[in-house]
């Protein structure tokens, strides 16, 4: 199942690059199953791809406090 909503937040991603929500959704799934550097590569992604809208910094920040 997971692999299935991590491959519809992509589509949504490629459809609509400039909308920062799939980003965000798909981080925090990667944050939750603990897989930080890509959350992190991911969350730069929207950041590039929004503008730098606030995918970057409150993705970007919750991946590095679970991290840690």
């Amino acid at each position: 199942m997971l692999r299935e909503v991590e491959a519809s937040l992509r589509r949504c991603m490629e459809l609509f690059p400039e909308d920062g929500r799939p980003y965000v959704s798909l981080g925090k799934l990667y944050v939750q199953q603990r897989r930080y550097d890509e959350a992190l590569a991911l969350y730069e992604e929207g950041c590039t791809a929004t503008g730098g809208w606030w995918v970057g910094v409150g993705g970007r920040g919750w991946a590095w406090v679970e991290r840690s």
